[in-house]
């Protein structure tokens, strides 16, 4: 089973933030099961706190020597991830973080040999 990190330390300024985020209000499930991952990702297109989401996820990845999985500020990180995808998934995050809005997501058609 995936260890859960803390969101902040409990007392911290930013604890307040914490208390407009949208998951809050729903099933931690939805950030972590493949199938559900859409549902989720809407929620945090939404979400208010989105941009503090995303700085805070950053700051946990770069403190702990764990990679993170889960949906983080609407962005997947599937449990296996690693190297350039890994990174490619935290750039997402500074994005958001940055933005509060998501980078669009590339619609990769196979192509066909006609």
């Amino acid at each position: 089973m995936t260890e859960c990190l803390p969101l902040t330390a409990a007392g911290s300024a930013e604890e307040s933030w914490t208390e407009r985020m949208l998951c809050r209000l729903y099933d931690p499930e939805l950030w972590h099961a493949p199938e559900l991952l859409e549902e989720g990702r809407a929620i945090c297109g939404q979400c208010p706190a989105i941009k503090d989401c995303a700085a805070n996820t950053l700051r946990l990845a770069a403190n702990s020597s764990e990679r993170l999985s889960g949906m983080w500020a609407g962005v997947d990180i599937p449990e296996a991830t690693k190297g350039s995808a890994y990174r490619n998934r935290l750039k997402r995050l500074k994005h958001v973080a940055a933005t509060g809005t998501q980078l669009p997501t590339r619609n990769r058609r196979s192509r066909v040999a006609v």
